[in-house]
């Protein structure tokens, strides 16, 4: 039976790996998906008679498009809180704990927990001369590129008696950043995805889809950035996968190391106690009859219970208890032969 304390660092770094190779698989795809997308050969919408033509070519109710334009608002816009002449139409605003921890080998690191991430949208679309083609669920994009506006650190003051406690307890709380992202009214941003015979883009579900792009980067420039995620992606997922397999081989040489050498001792145990028989068998019948056989068959006595220290089983027959005691049905721990001297 397989003791799953001993494995349980083997456990934990197991499921850190996984939780990697899903992250990284995650990326991957979505890379790869707005690689390929990218990379097909439709031409780059920039004006309205470019527009009118694609979508009268379209065979279906949705055709996917690369468009370049310039944001504008339907409706009001959403002001920065630091600045309240910046405007925009997508607001993302994210709170991150910085902390310092002590790990297990002692030494202090590093880290951040993100504390709040929250997203202000008003309707907006991408204007493209005299066409105007409005944006729906931009926050659902694959790739969402927003301008970071404001970005505050504030660091937290400590005490003597803080300085303390945070030894004690092993964590240093460092401050707090708070970051507002925006996507600005008037900016030129790329736009790709299916555009619908109404001139409204919006996502399509479905793993054979091409992605939902908003950026402020040129389609060029796109094309370098997914190109350079789909390499790192992939270079950090073949990482996680070969670490896994590793830990996993490693896990089940310690699974077959340890079988094999319970069953090494239960073998030199069994001719321990097979010598026992033997000799015993040579002893006169009144030696013989002053002890108690096993209360299962006929074998003598020859182990231990712990913790409950009864004695009442040959070796053969302790081996089928299942770890619970025949006479006081306690938990059997250990079982060890014993000696009367």
């Amino acid at each position: 039976m397989i003791n799953w304390s001993d494995y349980g660092k083997d456990i934990l770094l197991l499921t850190i790996d996984t939780v990697v190779v899903a992250c990284a698989w995650k990326w991957y795809h979505n890379s790869s998906r707005a690689t390929d997308a990218l990379d097909l050969k439709r031409p780059l919408i920039v004006d309205h008679h470019g527009l009118e033509n694609w979508l009268e070519s379209a065979e279906s109710a949705r055709k996917w498009a690369v468009v370049q334009g310039y944001v504008e608002p339907i409706g009001p816009v959403i002001q920065s809180f630091n600045d309240k002449s910046v405007r925009g139409v997508i607001q993302r605003l994210k709170v991150k704990e910085y902390v310092t921890s002590r790990s297990t080998a002692g030494f202090w690191q590093d880290g951040e927990k993100l504390i709040a991430d929250t997203s202000n949208v008003v309707p907006f679309g991408v204007r493209i001369g005299r066409s105007l083609v409005e944006m729906e669920e931009p926050t659902q994009a694959a790739v969402l590129g927003l301008r970071t506006v404001a970005s505050k650190f504030s660091q937290k003051a400590s005490g003597m008696l803080d300085q303390i406690w945070s030894f004690i307890v092993g964590t240093r709380h460092r401050g707090i950043r708070n970051t507002e992202e925006m996507l600005l009214v008037g900016a030129r941003v790329s736009a790709c995805g299916p555009i619908t015979k109404d001139k409204t883009l919006s996502p399509v579900n479905g793993a054979s889809m091409h992605p939902y792009i908003l950026s402020e980067l040129t389609v060029s420039e796109l094309r370098k950035k997914m190109r350079s995620d789909k390499r790192m992606s992939l270079l950090l997922l073949m990482v996680a996968s070969i670490t896994g397999v590793l830990i996993i081989g490693y896990s089940l040489r310690k699974v077959i190391e340890n079988y094999r050498a319970k069953a090494d001792e239960d073998e030199r145990r069994r001719r321990r106690f097979h010598a026992r028989r033997q000799d015993q068998a040579t002893e006169t019948k009144e030696s013989q009859s002053e002890q108690s056989p096993c209360i299962i068959c006929d074998n003598p006595r020859e182990v231990i219970l712990l913790p409950c220290g009864h004695i009442c089983l040959c070796f053969d027959c302790s081996r089928n208890i299942k770890n619970i005691c025949p006479i006081c049905r306690t938990h059997v721990e250990t079982i060890n032969e014993y000696f009367i001297s």
